[in-house]
């Protein structure tokens, strides 16, 4: 079955589509329906994003079932429908990481053409930065308290290792990251708010954070590009 009636916005259902532009939009609400979400004529859609546009529900296997052709295709795929001249930023709390979840967390990145991701409370205890195929990887933790860190994706399509300049100011809750790219660098601030609680050491730590957070957006130059990623609680 194909959707005849259907349009990139929800708000517009009604207008009628070409045979390719169904056929296209067909083959956008598969890859959602494979690894949760994916691209289509410039913008990001899920699951259920595709349904309410008419497209009817379809069980498909694991991703990790795909060929590696497959996920090459479906990745060039998303690339040609993605926003074109812009960097596409993802962030996620994921509650604790580990080896195998990370690994699945990077390749979800590549095949949705994510050019910075980050992870928050990984609950990994170490400060490091490495690289591997496809990204530039930075975490910063805080030693035996395993209740937050901050993990950072970078691409290799944007930048390498060499551009990158990197401040840990509250391990584990408060990274800056400045990538040095044209037209002009960009800064990214990752945080992590301390967990609310109703007590005054609680209170205390949030305002010392929230006075570390005021005081690394004051020294970024006006000049720059910036981005704020992250939970900065109530």
């Amino acid at each position: 079955p194909v959707c005849d009636r259907t349009t990139s916005r929800p708000e517009t259902v009604g207008k009628t589509h070409t045979w390719v532009e169904k056929r296209s939009l067909q083959r956008a609400h598969r890859r959602a329906c494979l690894t949760g979400s994916s691209w289509y004529r410039g913008r990001h859609y899920n699951q259920s994003d595709f349904e309410r546009m008419g497209c009817p529900p379809i069980s498909l296997p694991a991703a990790a079932d795909l060929t590696q052709n497959q996920k090459q295709d479906w990745q060039q795929c998303n690339r040609r429908h993605m926003t074109k001249g812009r960097l596409h930023f993802w962030q996620w709390n994921s509650g604790g990481l580990s080896t195998a979840t990370m690994d699945e967390v990077k390749a979800w990145l590549v095949l949705n053409c994510v050019d910075v991701g980050v992870i928050l409370e990984t609950r990994l205890t170490f400060d490091a930065q490495w690289s591997d195929q496809h990204w530039n990887i930075l975490h910063s933790g805080e030693g035996e308290h395993r209740g937050k860190g901050i993990m950072i994706f970078i691409s290799k399509r944007i930048c390498n290792m060499a551009q990158l300049r990197w401040q840990f100011h509250d391990s584990g809750r408060l990274v800056h990251v400045r990538i040095q790219v044209q037209p002009r660098p960009l800064d990214l601030v990752a945080c992590y708010q301390h967990t609310y609680q109703a007590t005054r050491t609680c209170q205390s730590a949030r305002d010392r954070w929230w006075t570390k957070l005021d005081q690394v957006l004051h020294g970024l130059p006006n000049r720059n590009s910036l981005v704020l990623l992250g939970e900065i609680g109530r």
